[in-house]
């Protein structure tokens, strides 16, 4: 949705599962935050966000959000279970190469050249042997 020409606002939904039984859940570096031994609830929990972006100037980007998480039933059952509230900023700035970089694969993307035409790499297998 866009109510001002260069506001973008969407509101996303995401859910959470344990992948087994036994699985336990982890935190960004793979350490273990909550074991999973204490239940069978494969269900984590739920994730609301709302977030709004705003193009300032072609380079120029910059976004807030919030997002609610709603625990499920194997945060309730292995510890502290209350749902949590975050917030966040941040400001984007990208550099004229990489727009135009990305201009140019969007123009070769989007125009119709025949398969016969797009450069190939060919990859060789070769047997190294020490």
């Amino acid at each position: 949705m866009s109510p001002i020409q260069g506001l973008t606002l969407s509101l996303q939904q995401y859910f959470f599962w344990r992948a087994s039984d036994r699985d336990a859940l982890y935190n960004k570096s793979g350490g273990v935050l909550r074991p999973g031994t204490a239940t069978t609830a494969r269900y984590v929990g739920a994730e609301t966000d709302l977030l709004a972006t705003y193009n300032f100037t072609r380079h120029l980007l910059g976004y807030a959000g919030y997002s609610h998480f709603f625990t499920g039933e194997f945060i309730d059952k292995t510890g502290k279970n209350k749902d949590s509230d975050f917030y966040y900023v941040a400001i984007q700035y990208t550099f004229e190469l990489a727009h135009r970089r990305f201009q140019q694969e969007s123009q070769l993307r989007s125009s119709a050249i025949p398969s016969g035409d797009i450069p190939r790499l060919q990859l060789v297998p070769r047997l190294v042997q020490f």
